[in-house]
């Protein structure tokens, strides 16, 4: 699909649906959420469910057009683990929904503690690759990447382990046609499912997050 508006989107990228009944679901920690997406004249009405209580319908129709808008908020949320769910209820001439971009807020470690963000590159010893013949460190469009460093795989199941302590972590990647799902796991819990598929080439994005974890080391896979 050719979206002719796509400059009106925050960083030239959305996600959208005309399916009925089409859902989106956005797991966080964290005290608040904002869903930001446009609204524009063939849009119809959509419904969050949020720790599966749901809002009433709201619409998304605006017969001029406005982007980056807020669809969904909410700010009193106790600090801990939270589903939201954006369900698209467009149907007839009205059946678009889209997502622009999502903020949410979390808190990490105490009150009475600094916040350190340390950045690690790909290239630091906490990473390890498996099995090492399965993994390259020139990878395309690698000049796009934080540092014109990175390491990639075509192998299905080669694995990436970062070891860490810290009450948080973000892992940022490429997104885009030629990449593959994924799942993460973390300190040997449940593995989280997820894509990298997207229709155009995004470099540095936002891949998996956790906060809340509480000091000590961490193993993500």
């Amino acid at each position: 699909m050719t979206i002719a508006w796509i400059g009106e989107y925050s960083d030239n990228s959305m996600m959208v649906t005309e399916v009925t009944g089409a859902s989106a679901t956005f797991r966080f920690n964290g005290t608040n959420v904002n869903v930001y997406g446009a609204k524009r004249s063939n849009h119809g009405s959509y419904q969050v469910t949020l720790d599966g209580s749901t809002s009433p319908a709201e619409t998304g129709y605006n017969d001029t057009g406005i982007y980056q808008t807020l669809l969904f908020s909410s700010i009193t949320l106790e600090q801990g683990s939270h589903e939201l769910i954006l369900t698209n209820q467009g149907a007839g001439d009205h059946p678009f929904l889209d997502i622009d971009f999502i903020t949410w807020q979390t808190s990490i470690g105490s009150v009475d503690e600094s916040l350190v963000v340390n950045t690690v590159q790909d290239t630091d010893p906490s990473f390890t690759y498996s099995p090492p013949s399965a993994w390259s460190s020139s990878p395309e469009h690698s000049d796009f990447y934080f540092g014109s460093t990175g390491h990639s795989s075509v192998e299905p199941g080669s694995v990436l382990t970062y070891s860490f302590s810290g009450e948080g972590v973000s892992l940022y990647g490429p997104v885009g046609p030629g990449y593959a799902a994924f799942s993460a796991q973390l300190d040997g819990g449940l593995s989280v499912n997820s894509t990298a598929i997207r229709k155009g080439f995004v470099p540095q994005v936002l891949l998996y997050h956790a906060d809340g974890l509480g000091s000590g080391l961490h193993v993500l896979k």
